[in-house]
């Protein structure tokens, strides 16, 4: 049976439990009329109570249809103003379609009928001659489209299209039903070029046709026939590759995918203006396509347009840069270099107009360069470059970090330190690495083996070489690109940023040069595509001021949730605005004025700061509202604040991490409790008994380290737990403790004991602090040795102190108590016969 899930419905905003038609039909259907066709949310009728058509002609209302749409938000469920019903089907068209006639027959007010299994539509037309289906290629209609069928469908121009919607949602729409139903293709890295190939096509389009308004497209659906259609598309790719094979990169190309796949991309894009000012439209549309692919092996993710704004305002360019891009991709960074540079010469431009275009042209040809190794990608930045001013004479199909592989006439294009700004989102994962020999060979210090030299503090480079990490080595090659002073913005997963393993790169970046900014991307930024939590670092290729201080910007949205789609801000009664969640956006503005009051999206440290700590991670350095917040706390109660590390150091605590992890084959097999990090929560440990262990084997996990009554326990890494504390009891000191949890203890009397710990970590001002403390390592939750940071507000009166924790004391001391219950329980039926127990 298909499993139901909890979802918020698109129009009514209300959680409700929906199967797979809902999911992946209704919903999506949903975001088209509002997202896409512009239909308000409150002219809607879905779920949870849908509207209901009458079961016969004279009957009551008990038919749910899955969608109604009316006329005007104040004429919501009122019959005589309904307009538009939908269906949605998966995939059984007939049987949608000849419900959609029974609740069409039903509703005489209704006109048109929609529909939609998730990736095809159809319009049915309510005429007086009976019932009409729509041409093929006619878009869903929105709220100033007529709701009756032409005589003929009038054939596409430009100014008839509409401006292109978030397309997101309309790639992924479109690469679902290749993937799905195409006969010659049907895995991503098959269909990227065929769909890269009919984008450009569409562009080159309406290129041309911008300059005839009153002259067809040839990018739409020919005489209502799919194969019409296909065979046109493939004799425009012809012309084209002649007229562009600058662009295209060769000239035999030619289409794998079938005839129905190619009108089914017309059909979903002729209605559609992807040429327009706003450079992200077209942005998203290339990295979804490219994205798509290359998600995984390759480490090549999608740049979302608020992470390329962002760094594109770090860098500042102007118009005396030469920037360039190593790892191209479709060409965003580049492009919203271009865009920034005459956005900045507009007021200069605007006096002499009409050598814009000649400008733009011939500074993008002299000023931007790009590389990237795989073909397609260059393909879309030269297209995308093209649109927007060109500057595509200067992308190469080449291997950026291996510069002695490169022809001649290359490295005199490109050499080195000859750049004044790099901006880049390189490859990156934990299994892309540059080889030591190929590290060897191209001379990266990086990919030497590195060690810390206790007598300065500082790490140094070995004779000995390394495999790499892909994304470190493009960090070193960006370096050597530029120019003394130069600029750099780079896209790099946090791990590098402050894991212990990757000690040495902070170190060496922070001794060798100025780092600008830090700026935090969301996860949810590269979530469509990947799990990796990244950071933009920006630096100048300079030796740093002793009093310099870096910016750091704490930016926690972008604009889009991780599937795609749009974000908005809920407002104080939450209720959603019309205003785009994107604290990327506003840290973008910020970074264009003089305002340096402090705040999550604008605040500093010192480098020397960030070298000591180890990090250069911006959220780990935002501590003003917790740490206001302690510190008032503190105040108010006299309590003293003190760090962990001083309680361990002082002799009054102890801290060790949990014993391990079993092997998979006992677990389920025995009697002793394994604890995982999800098993801690509400000052409890939960024991469950699919994991209980065998005691030979709990015993190996063990060794040495023993548990204790009342130890506190935590877990430190992989959980969202990370900062809830359980208590040891009595019954439970045989447990095994995975070594992701840290256990705490109290060596000796004084200033505290397990309980007043226990009541003092579980504060929310105190458990705030590891909004700071924790960072992501890729996509995993890792609080390291951060968590001997942790400032413990310790009362300086006896008295409270006793009072707060003997409450705690006494709750545990009543659960001791109230377990004897059990112990009996135990002396008439064994443990072993129990499948749950407290």
């Amino acid at each position: 049976m298909p499993q139901k899930k909890q979802i918020i419905d698109r129009a009514s905003g209300r959680l409700i439990t929906g199967g797979p038609e809902e999911i992946d039909a209704l919903q999506p259907l949903l975001r088209i009329l509002i997202d896409e066709c512009g239909w308000d949310a409150n002219q809607i009728v879905s779920r949870p109570k849908q509207w209901r058509v009458p079961s016969h002609p004279s009957g009551k209302r008990t038919w749910p249809v899955d969608i109604a749409i009316f006329d005007a938000p104040e004429k919501k469920r009122l019959e005589e103003h309904v307009k538009i019903l939908c269906e949605c089907k998966k995939p059984d068209e007939t049987s949608g379609i000849g419900q959609l006639k029974v609740y069409l027959d039903r509703e005489p007010h209704a006109r048109v009928g929609i529909w939609f299994n998730g990736l095809d539509h159809i319009l049915l037309y309510k005429t007086k001659d009976g019932y009409r289906s729509a041409p093929l290629g006619t878009p869903i209609p929105g709220p100033g489209d007529p709701l009756y069928p032409g005589d003929d469908r009038n054939l596409l121009t430009y100014p008839a299209l509409r401006q292109a919607p978030s397309l997101v949602p309309l790639f992924s729409r479109i690469r679902n039903r290749l993937s799905a139903r195409d006969r010659n293709v049907n895995r991503d890295e098959e269909i990227l070029p065929d769909l890269s190939v009919l984008l450009l096509l569409k562009i080159l389009d309406e290129q041309t046709n911008k300059l005839f308004p009153q002259s067809p497209l040839l990018f739409q659906i020919k005489n209502g026939s799919r194969e019409e259609t296909a065979n046109n598309i493939k004799n425009l790719l012809q012309r084209e590759v002649v007229k562009h094979s600058d662009i295209f990169g060769s000239s035999d190309i030619r289409l794998s995918i079938d005839d129905d796949s190619i009108a089914y991309v017309v059909e979903e894009l002729q209605n559609y203006r992807l040429l327009s000012n706003d450079i992200d439209s077209i942005s998203t549309a290339f990295q979804i396509l490219r994205g798509k692919a290359y998600k995984g092996e390759e480490g090549q993710y999608f740049t979302p347009p608020s992470v390329v704004r962002i760094s594109v305002a770090a860098i500042a360019p102007t118009s005396s840069d030469r920037i360039i891009d190593p790892a191209c991709g479709s060409g965003s960074f580049l492009a919203g270099a271009l865009n920034a540079v005459f956005q900045s010469l507009e007021p200069v431009m605007r006096q002499n107009p009409a050598e814009y275009g000649g400008v733009k042209r011939d500074w993008s040809t002299q000023n931007l360069y790009a590389m990237d190794k795989d073909s397609v990608s260059v393909r879309l930045s030269k297209a995308y470059l093209s649109l927007l001013g060109d500057g595509s004479s200067h992308v190469f199909k080449s291997d950026s970090l291996r510069p002695s592989i490169w022809p001649a006439h290359l490295g005199a294009i490109i050499p080195e330190q000859s750049f004044s700004a790099v901006l880049t989102n390189p490859p990156f994962g934990t299994k892309l690495k540059f080889s030591k020999d190929h590290g060897r060979a191209e001379g990266y210090l990086v990919c030497k083996k590195w060690v810390l030299d206790k007598s300065s503090g500082n790490y140094v480079a070995t004779d000995e070489w390394e495999n790499r990490e892909l994304g470190i080595v493009f960090l070193e090659r960006c370096l050597n690109l530029l120019e003394d002073s130069g600029r750099l913005a780079i896209v790099l997963p946090d791990t590098y940023l402050f894991s212990s393993s990757y000690q040495w790169l902070v170190n060496w970046l922070c001794n060798n040069f100025t780092i600008t900014h830090t700026i935090n991307v969301p996860i949810e930024a590269f979530e469509p595509h990947c799990r990796a939590k990244t950071s933009i670092l920006v630096l100048k290729k300079q030796q740093p001021e002793d009093d310099h201080r870096i910016i750091g910007m704490l930016t926690e949205s972008y604009g889009e949730d991780k599937h795609g789609y749009p974000m908005y801000r809920l407002d104080a009664n939450g209720n959603r605005t019309k205003i785009l969640e994107d604290e990327m956006a506003e840290a973008a503005t910020v970074l264009l004025t003089e305002d340096e009051t402090p705040s999550k999206l604008r605040f500093s440290f010192k480098q020397t700061q960030a070298k000591k700590a180890g990090v250069l991670v911006a959220s780990y350095f935002w501590r003003k509202p917790y740490l206001d917040s302690l510190s008032r706390f503190a105040r108010e109660n006299h309590c003293e604040l003190v760090s962990l590390l001083d309680l361990i150091d002082e002799g009054e605590l102890t801290c060790e991490s949990g014993h391990g992890s079993p092997k998979g084959q006992f677990k389920g097999k025995g009697h002793v409790p394994y604890i995982k990090v999800s098993d801690i929560k509400n000052w409890r440990i939960n024991e469950n008994p699919k994991y209980f262990i065998p005691e030979e084997e709990a015993m190996r996990l063990r060794g040495n380290k023993t548990l204790k009554p009342f130890d506190l326990v935590m877990p430190t890494r992989a959980s969202k737990n990370i900062g809830l504390v359980g208590v040891i009891m009595p019954w439970q000191t045989h447990v095994v403790l995975t070594k992701e949890i840290v256990v705490i203890r109290c060596a000796r009397e004084g200033r505290i004991s397990p309980w007043l710990l226990l009541v003092m970590m579980s504060l929310r001002v105190v458990n705030d602090q590891f909004r700071y403390l924790v960072q992501m390592q890729t996509n995993r939750e890792d609080l390291g040795k951060r968590f001997f940071e942790l400032l413990i507000p310790i009362p300086t009166n006896q008295t409270i102190r006793n009072k707060w924790e003997e409450n705690a004391k006494n709750f545990f001391l009543a659960q001791v108590k109230a377990r004897e219950e059990y112990e009996k329980l135990l002396s008439n039926l064994s443990a072993e016969q129990f499948v749950d127990r407290p």
